[in-house]
Parts: structure tokens; C-alpha cells; sequence
């Protein structure tokens, strides 16, 4: 999260980093079980976003990163993506709301902008949010 918002960039070192640490850590703790289900986690996020990704709405690091947390917590990543949709979507409806309430108290019209938020803010939020919920152990 800290280079996503220090240069909008979340390098492909990091990513790779905890990608093979994740899958050795998997590997090691759960044996081929574990990391059969810890590479379909990966993968769902990278497969499953890319649409967004083309569309430009997500960058690759979001997905790439998405897909790393996915070799740690396996299917379940699926919650992680939806927590931090979710909380992204109350950000933007926060947003909307702040840009409507000032367009009536100025009496002005609507000013179109494109708003840029770091995704991996929402990401942390997502998986802040799972593992409250009683997400799994990391093996960490």
C-alpha cells in the first residue's frame, strides 16, 4: 500500500517476493493439498480481473497482489475482492455525495473529474475486514 500511494505503482518485485514465499510457506505447511488450493487462490483474482484491468479501471499490481494474498488464504480470496469492492464502492458513494452536497451549497454545476484512488488502500481494508471476520491462520 505504501508504494501504491508514494508512485501509484505496486512493483512486480514485491509481488513476486511474497509470491514465492507464499507458495514455498504453503507448500512446506500444507504440503501438495495446500498448495493446489493456494495456486487456484492465486489465480482467481488474475483471471477474474482482468476484465477490470483492460477496461482500466484496475491496475496490475491491484490484481498481482490480489492473486499473492490468494496463494495465502486460498479460495477464500474471493471474500478478500468482495470486502474491498465493497469498501471501495462506500468510498466512491462518499465521494458522490461530498460532490453533490457542494454543488448545492455553491449552486454551481456538476464538475466532471476522474478521481484516482490507490486500490490497494481497499485491499488492506478487504483484508483487515476477512480476517476479523475469522479469516484463516497465514502460517505467519
Amino acid at each position: 500500500m505504501v508504494f501504491d500511494l508514494k508512485t501509484g505503482k505496486i512493483p512486480n518485485w514485491y509481488n513476486l517476493a511474497w509470491l514465492i514465499y507464499g507458495l514455498v510457506l504453503i507448500g512446506f505447511l500444507e504440503g501438495g493439498k495446500g498448495l493446489m488450493l493456494g495456486a487456484m487462490g492465486g489465480l482467481i483474482p488474475v483471471i477474474g480481473l482482468m476484465v477490470l484491468f483492460a477496461w482500466g479501471v484496475l491496475g496490475a499490481g491491484d490484481i498481482k497482489l490480489l492473486g499473492v494474498i490468494g496463494v495465502f488464504v486460498g479460495l477464500d480470496v474471493v471474500w478478500i475482492v468482495i470486502y474491498s469492492f465493497l469498501l471501495c464502492g462506500i468510498y466512491g458513494g462518499g465521494l458522490v455525495l461530498t460532490r453533490i452536497v457542494r454543488m448545492l451549497v455553491k449552486s454551481s454545476g456538476w464538475k466532471y473529474g476522474h478521481t484516482k484512488v490507490a486500490f490497494s488502500v481497499f485491499i488492506l481494508g478487504g483484508f483487515i475486514w476477512y480476517i476479523c471476520k475469522g479469516g484463516v491462520n497465514l502460517g505467519v
